[in-house]
């Protein structure tokens, strides 16, 4: 299994990427799994709060320049096509993330880069924490007001602006 599941407390769900000897970059394999986790969670009624994080030294390098895993796919749909279906995959995730029920903390544990980017910036809270350790800190007082707060600022955007009287 390339993502693992747990549940570190009542309510709370942790998803660890779980390639660290490829720095967690993504493959066909991780991004099905990743999908299947969250709909998962977004299905538990008793899962109040989503952890995404990485194993090792990485939180995830993006995708897997070695093979992504659907070299059969690109061979028939050809190129370009290919390679599109891939993208739309990944960025799916993304916004998979950014609509989940709960709020998810992104746990970064190292580089991000890529897709792994992507995924950390659809969270909503951001956390930096060091390789195998528990211990998590915010990313700064900016980071962390833009990042709790995305989700406030995209539903108070219908709201008309400036003073209303």
């Amino acid at each position: 299994m390339t993502v693992q599941v747990s549940a570190p407390a009542d309510g709370v769900r942790m998803i660890t990427l779980a390639r660290p000897e490829a720095l967690n970059a993504l493959t066909r394999t991780m991004v099905t799994e990743l999908a299947t986790a969250l709909d998962e969670a977004e299905r538990d009624e008793h899962c109040r709060t989503v952890i995404l994080t990485g194993a090792g030294r990485a939180f995830c390098a993006g995708l897997d320049l070695r093979g992504f895993g659907d070299e059969d796919e690109l061979q028939a749909r050809g190129a370009a096509r290919g390679t599109f279906l891939r993208q739309r995959d990944i960025a799916g995730l993304a916004e998979r993330l950014h609509y989940l029920r709960q709020p998810v903390i992104a746990a970064v544990n190292g580089p991000a880069a890529g897709g792994g980017l992507a995924l950390v910036l659809a969270c909503d809270v951001v956390s930096r924490c060091r390789p195998r350790s528990s211990r998590c800190r915010s990313s700064g007082p900016a980071t962390r007001r833009a990042t709790s707060a995305r989700r406030g600022y995209c539903r108070a955007s219908s709201a008309p602006a400036g003073p209303t009287s």
